[in-house]
């Protein structure tokens, strides 16, 4: 039986290896990468993490075009940045 420990601490062995692709069809390949990350959040257990790091994972998965335009979002208030949809 593996230990609660070493599952702790392996459990972020998971890579998340593809990105929000900015394509001709948005709407399809956002379907696609939605997809891809709810079953990436349950594998590597983000899904169990605080919604701020949560936020912050999925920013750095994105892709440096998609982080680019998300830069570019105002917010009503600036902690709803670091908020999950």
């Amino acid at each position: 039986m593996v230990s609660e420990v070493w599952q702790s601490q392996h459990r972020r062995l998971f890579r998340y290896q593809r990105r929000l692709e900015l394509a001709e069809n948005l709407a399809l390949e956002w379907k696609r990468f939605k997809g891809q990350w709810k079953n990436y959040t349950k594998a590597a257990e983000i899904d169990r993490e605080d919604e701020d790091r949560q936020a912050a994972i999925f920013l750095a998965c994105i892709g440096g075009e998609a982080y680019e335009i998300f830069t570019t979002l105002e917010f009503d208030d600036d902690g709803d940045r670091d908020k999950k949809a």
